[in-house]
C-alpha cells in the first residue's frame, strides 16, 4: 500500500524528492503520465537508483547520445547482452569498454536524466511505498539529491518560459529555402533536429522521435527559429 500519493499538478516531482530527503524515507517513488512510467528508489532519504520505462533513457541510449560510445559498440553491447543476458553497464566493464568508476558517472548521468525528464511533466501522478525492490543487476550510486533539485527547478522554470515561446505542440516548422545568414554555425545536435523538420512533423512528434528530451529539443527548436532557420 503507497504511503504517500498525490497528483503531480498539486505536488511537484521537487517537493515530494525534498520531502523524502528531509525526512529520510526508503522505499520506491513510482511516478507515472499516460505511457510514461519513472521509479525513484531511496535509501534513509538518499537516491540511489533510477529506472525509466523510456527507450532513450537506457544507459546505452545516453552513451551513445553523450559520445562516450560509437554506435558499433552500443550494438555490439546489445548483441552480448541478447546471448548471455545481463545489463548494459556490467556487460560493458566486463569487456573493458569502461571501467567500474566510468560505469558509476554514466549511471549517475543516466538518474540525473531520467529525473531532470520527469521534472517537466505537466500532471501526472506519483505513489511511494516503504519497500525497495531495486531490478536484478541493478549499481546503486549515492547522487547529491539536493544540487539535483535545485537543477530541477531552473529546468522547470525554463521549460515552462519554452512553453510560453512555443506554446502550441501541434505546430508544424519547414526549413527556410535560403538563409539570411550565410556564416550562421550550427551543432551537431541542432543539424540533427533540423534534418528531422519535414513540413510534417509537429513539435510534439519531434520531441517523441529525437533520442533527447523534450526540454533539450524546445531549447534547439528556439534557437534554429531565433536563426530564422
Amino acid at each position: 500500500m503507497p504511503v504517500l500519493q498525490g497528483d503531480a499538478s498539486a505536488f511537484r516531482l521537487p517537493e515530494v524528492l525534498t520531502f523524502l530527503s528531509t525526512t529520510r524515507k526508503s522505499g520506491t517513488l513510482t511516478f507515472v503520465r499516460g505511457a510514461k512510467e519513472v521509479r525513484l528508489f531511496f535509501q534513509d532519504g538518499a537516491l540511489v537508483y533510477a529506472a525509466s520505462n523510456q527507450e532513450h533513457f537506457r544507459l546505452g541510449a545516453i552513451l551513445l547520445r553523450k559520445k562516450k560510445i560509437t554506435r558499433e559498440q552500443r550494438d555490439r553491447i546489445d548483441a552480448v547482452m541478447q546471448r548471455d543476458g545481463g545489463q548494459f553497464g556490467q556487460v560493458s566493464v566486463q569487456s573493458g569498454l569502461m571501467t567500474g568508476a566510468e560505469l558509476r558517472d554514466s549511471l549517475k548521468v543516466q538518474v540525473s536524466e531520467i529525473v531532470y525528464d520527469a521534472f517537466v511533466w505537466d500532471g501526472g501522478t506519483f505513489s511511494f511505498v516503504q519497500e525497495t525492490s531495486l531490478p536484478a543487476h541493478a549499481v546503486t550510486i549515492a547522487i547529491d539529491l539536493a544540487n539535483l533539485i535545485m537543477e530541477g527547478a531552473r529546468r522547470i522554470e525554463e521549460w515552462e518560459q519554452c512553453l510560453t515561446l512555443l506554446p502550441d505542440r501541434s505546430m508544424i516548422f519547414r526549413v527556410v529555402a535560403t538563409p539570411r545568414d550565410e556564416k550562421i554555425t550550427l551543432t551537431a545536435e541542432e543539424w540533427k533536429i533540423l534534418f528531422m523538420i519535414n513540413g510534417q512533423r509537429t513539435i510534439q512528434e519531434l520531441c517523441d522521435d529525437s533520442e533527447d528530451d523534450p526540454f533539450h529539443v524546445y531549447r534547439l527548436l528556439y534557437g534554429l527559429r531565433a536563426n530564422k532557420l
